[in-house]
């Protein structure tokens, strides 16, 4: 029976590992991930954690002075690979946009890929954040977290440093004056590939949504509402995702119910998941208008379906 016990376990994890060969492509594919998952859960195990000390971008350039904190709007980003260096196209904003990345204890003028993220090609948050500048008249200061194919649930295991990290990188900048004013968060394409239970997905976007404005108690947080990939039925999106994200984007004061990414289709991606020059231009057309409303001093902010 010991023998049986051992060789059992001993199943168990090399199928959590990924040593079985399954097919990654539709209901199979889901279902062998979501099986690894639960195994792996149940065990106790960590997962395969992105190495972030190797992993993200670092600042292709030297620093430069700092804007004045009391003049900056500082806005961090997170998420998945669409909110890391994903994007088919890179941006470089030139230092009179004002626009800077915040990384260790230093600013440097804002080019893609963003340092702090994953990915080595263009971002979203480089080129809003010189529209965005624009629209409020504001230096930006911009500190980015996001790390490519993570589930919600990644960033509330203190294993993976994923939140620690973000949060200690802000922790750093508010140290500095630079208290942030804007949260933008885009992910749940990964958790829309999984045999996803809506009541727990609803718990953990609470909970890390809620953990992020503690930490930032001046900020507001826009939680975009996404979940089209490839493959695992998200081509076109899956609706259950975007209604938890809308439910607890309505069910605090502090946030603000996102821009539907699932709109845009595969002319707007580069590979039918991550978005292209068409999809950037896209997102901040529609958002940029939205955040400047936001912030300005004469509109509270109110929740749009």
């Amino acid at each position: 029976m010991r023998i049986f016990t051992i060789g059992l376990i001993f199943a168990l994890f090399a199928f959590s590992t990924g040593i079985y060969a399954a097919s990654e492509i539709g209901a199979v594919g889901s279902a062998y991930k979501h099986t690894r998952y639960v195994i792996r859960t149940t065990l106790g195990l960590e997962k395969s954690w992105v190495d972030i000390s190797t992993r993200v971008s670092r600042p292709l350039d030297q620093p430069v002075n700092c804007p004045s904190p009391a003049e900056s709007l500082v806005v961090v980003t997170g998420g998945q690979s669409n909110a890391a260096n994903a994007i088919s196209s890179y941006f470089a904003s030139d230092p009179a946009d004002r626009v800077y990345a915040w990384y260790d204890g230093a600013c440097h003028v804002a080019r893609d890929p963003l340092p702090g993220a994953t990915g080595a090609d263009g971002s979203l948050w480089t080129n809003l954040g010189v529209e965005l500048g624009r629209a409020v008249d504001r230096p930006v200061v911009l500190i980015n977290g996001a790390i490519s194919a993570t589930q919600y649930a990644d960033w509330l295991d203190s294993r993976s440093l994923y939140l620690q990290t973000l949060l200690d990188n802000v922790a750093q900048a508010q140290a500095y004056g630079f208290e942030p004013r804007l949260v933008l968060w885009h992910q749940g394409e990964t958790d829309a590939g999984t045999k996803f239970d809506t009541n727990v997905l609803q718990q953990q976007i609470t909970e890390l949504t809620s953990n992020l404005l503690l930490a930032m108690p001046e900020s507001e947080l826009y939680l975009f509402r996404t979940s089209k990939c490839t493959g695992d039925g998200r081509e076109n999106g899956v609706p259950e995702v975007r209604e938890v994200q809308t439910r607890v984007a309505e069910g605090n004061d502090r946030m603000i119910v996102g821009m539907n990414t699932d709109e845009l289709g595969n002319d707007y991606r580069w590979d039918k998941c991550h978005f292209n020059s068409l999809g950037r231009a896209a997102i901040i057309e529609t958002i940029v208008p939205e955040l400047a409303a936001y912030l300005s001093p004469d509109t509270a902010p109110t929740a749009e379906n």
